[in-house]
């Protein structure tokens, strides 16, 4: 028989009895397999915020940012508290009196006066709440029942005045409740004569429904019992007197978000200057005392030391033209020379413990009833840093994240990870990558040598590195489940290096590779 005949026949005897079997089972070979997953190219700007950082003209990196220390709340200058009104509206006469359909038998103003503590307002501007409304009738007949509330208005134009359908009342009294939006609505203060304070005027009008097909008569055993609350009401403008206030001390910790990329390690800067600015965006006159300004990291906590510290100091009100605000700013700058402002920042602190007294009109009502507060203008701190990027590190920590490619990440069995680093910052670095699933460290490198640089500090040549990683099945597996690194690289100047400024076309990249063995198969 010739050679290619007996190949023929295995072929068949082996396709015969793979068709016998009762269960197919998936035909799988492993494959061993080096494939590129994650690209990386860091500048400054990746490992520290984009929006803290500027590029001067020649491409050398400015730090800048401005971080929020103290902001004062709205509900601290003026608060409008739940209030609720109440009124038994009955027929004042024994005899009774006969109303047509579509008569108006009950028609009354009222002023509200609403419990605020410490001002005396005589306008403001809702941006959320709503009137709560509950009524109870015993008369045997529809009823419509309509509330305004004066001179208010919303910015269409649109008088504030809502109506609801009260049902005849039969055995029991009929009852019905809702609530009213306020949410726009600036409204006057002052009473019906214009000249109080805290004073809310509506008017309430109760009608014989207009379909009702007879006249009816109402006497003293007729009633409306009529609840009215003012809930949750939110302020976006309120103006008129807000008392001489010595507000509680506030004693309180703020984040700083644009350090939240730096998670360890110290700096030596070069120079550091940093604005202080209080921003008084309401109109009232005040006067301030920082207690205290704290540099707060993981590892250390530096109070500010300057001549601002513990001392009294006073700010204009803003003044309003228009519906535009100009605010009033009183600044200070913190610098080496006048502060430990220096210590202060290279402690890398992402968070501020601050104490503030503030008093509000020490002077009183030398407005008139004329102050105001705007929602968005408000009262606050705010530190401006402006400075070089030129500075010495020293165990600087910066943690990143990648994510590897998910389809070929199912296949895997164990394998290597090849990652080559491309460090063109001045900088030595040292490279830790953890599984992002359970923290555990896979890796962590010998030091990865600086850049070179020229006579001026200048990076001429990047320096290349490559390192290896090996996994386990079971490091495998949690890839598989979340298939993301956490990268942390530890820069460190060179020894007896000076004072390096970072520039805009500095990089470190990274590039990782698979040596993976996968399994393939054909079910």
């Amino acid at each position: 028989m010739k050679i290619q005949n007996k190949i023929y026949l295995i072929f068949i005897i082996v396709l015969t009895f793979s068709n016998c079997n009762k269960e197919k089972k998936p035909l799988s070979w492993n494959v061993d397999v080096i494939a590129p997953v994650v690209y990386g190219d860091l500048t400054i700007k990746d490992l520290l915020k984009d929006s803290i950082l500027s590029v001067n003209s020649d491409n050398s990196i400015q730090l800048k940012f401005s971080s929020n220390v103290y902001r004062l709340n709205f509900d601290s200058i003026v608060k409008i508290p739940d209030t609720t009104f109440k009124t038994n509206y009955t027929i004042p006469f024994s005899a009774g009196i006969t109303f047509s359909p579509g008569q108006t038998f009950i028609s009354q103003p009222e002023d509200n006066v609403l419990g605020v503590d410490g001002a005396e307002l005589v306008e403001f501007k809702i941006g959320g709440g709503s009137v709560n409304y509950s009524l109870r009738s015993n008369i045997p007949a529809e009823i419509i029942y309509e509330y305004k509330i004066a001179n208010a208005f919303n910015e269409a134009g649109q008088n504030f005045s809502k109506t609801v359908v009260v049902p005849a009342a039969n055995s029991s009294n009929s009852s019905v409740s809702g609530s009213f939006s306020l949410a726009g609505y600036s409204i006057p203060l002052t009473g019906v004569n214009q000249n109080w304070y805290n004073t809310l005027s509506t008017s309430i009008d109760v009608t014989l429904s207009a379909s009702y097909p007879n006249d009816l008569l109402l006497s003293n055993q007729d009633s409306i019992f009529i609840e009215n609350t003012l809930s949750n009401i939110q302020l976006e403008y309120a103006k008129g007197y807000f008392g001489h206030q010595v507000l509680p001390t506030v004693s309180e910790t703020s984040k700083i978000a644009q350090m939240n990329s730096i998670i360890g390690g110290g700096i030596d800067l070069e120079q550091v200057s940093v604005d202080f600015k209080v921003i008084n965006g309401i109109g009232v006159d005040a006067a301030f005392e920082i207690q205290n300004l704290t540099s707060i990291s993981s590892s250390n906590t530096i109070p500010l030391i300057h001549p601002i510290i513990g001392s009294e100091n006073h700010i204009n009100r803003a003044y309003v033209v228009g519906e535009t605000v100009f605010p009033t700013t009183f600044s200070s700058q913190f610098t080496s020379t006048n502060s430990n402002i220096e210590n202060w920042i290279e402690n890398l602190p992402d968070s501020v413990l601050y104490g503030i007294n503030l008093e509000l009109n020490p002077l009183g009502d030398v407005s008139g009833h004329n102050d105001f507060v705007y929602a968005n203008s408000p009262f606050e701190v705010n530190m401006d840093v402006d400075m070089p990027l030129s500075f010495l590190a020293n165990d600087l920590k910066i943690t990143d994240t990648i994510t590897l490619g998910a389809e070929k990440l199912k296949q895997l069995i164990k394998g290597k990870l090849n990652i080559e680093i491309d460090n063109g910052f001045p900088l030595e670095a040292t490279l830790s990558v953890r599984n992002s699933s359970n923290n555990k460290e896979l890796f962590s490198s010998t030091v990865i040598t600086s850049a070179d640089i020229d006579n001026n500090g200048l990076v001429t040549t990047s320096q290349i590195s490559n390192h290896q990683i090996s996994l386990l099945e079971e490091d495998v597996e949690l890839l598989q489940e979340n298939n993301q690194l956490i990268i942390l690289i530890t820069f460190n100047s060179p020894p007896s290096s000076n004072l390096i400024a970072v520039y805009d076309n500095y990089h470190l990249k990274f590039k990782v590779l698979t040596d993976f063995t996968y399994q393939n198969s054909i079910k």
